[in-house]
């Protein structure tokens, strides 16, 4: 990741990542158990596979387990990111840069976009600097592409808009061809709404985070299958 450390603490309180009711050492105990029994699933199926020929049909549902671990583990990693976020230090994130990475591992696959010498009009400047917790961030962002691809959307544009205030919004144009099941655009009914639950976690996710950095979260329908969803936060800086 490309960024800048600095000697910023969090200005966040502790309270604000207490949730009511959760003992939080607790949640963290039995989510290293689930994760060790995963761990071993995923290890004997993996010792499986080795023992089998490449032609094997079994070998198919061995990685069929493989890939249901994975997925549990994403689910768990992703419901601890919604119900506890660590009090950090806050450096300087460059956006352009994040971005790119994110889109990479959420497999977006317009790779022109990040390319410095072919940035198009839109993507206007690909040096804007974030002051924020980076891991934080970089989760923000990534939980909001992963929310687009969640629900059958295929992004076809971002924009990077600084705005006044010191405020940057960034901008996901993407669209639903396969759905023609309309979308709330009220952030929480849409929480409670959309399919799967895996999209309506990651939704969850970018609400939350986006209040730490300051900003805000909103989605709207441009026509009937392109969506715009713009995603504020401060710059800090």
């Amino acid at each position: 990741m490309d960024y800048t450390s600095t000697k910023v603490k969090n200005p966040v309180p502790s309270s604000f990542y207490q949730s009511e009711g959760i003992d939080e050492k607790l949640l963290s105990d039995v989510v290293h158990k689930v994760k060790n029994g995963l761990g071993g699933i995923g290890g004997f199926a993996a010792l499986l596979e080795r023992d089998l020929e490449s032609n094997d049909p079994r070998r198919r549902l061995v990685q069929r387990i493989q890939d249901g671990v994975k997925k549990i583990n994403e689910f768990i990693v992703s419901l601890m990111t919604l119900v506890h976020v660590p009090e950090t230090g806050l450096e300087k994130v460059k956006l352009h840069s994040l971005l790119k990475e994110v889109c990479k591992e959420t497999r977006v696959d317009k790779e022109q976009w990040f390319d410095q010498d072919r940035l198009p009009p839109d993507f206007s400047d690909g040096n804007v600097e974030l002051l924020a917790d980076p891991h934080m961030i970089r989760n923000l962002f990534y939980h909001a592409v992963q929310f687009t691809n969640l629900i059958g959307g295929r992004i076809e544009e971002i924009k990077i808009n600084p705005q006044s205030g010191g405020k940057v919004n960034v901008e996901f144009y993407f669209r639903r061809e396969a759905s023609s099941e309309s979308l709330p655009e009220n952030i929480f009914k849409l929480i409670e709404a959309c399919e799967p639950i895996e999209a309506r976690l990651s939704l969850a996710i970018v609400s939350k985070l986006v209040k730490l950095q300051n900003g805000k979260v909103s989605i709207i329908s441009l026509s009937d299958n392109l969506k715009l969803m713009t995603v504020q936060v401060m710059k800090g800086n």
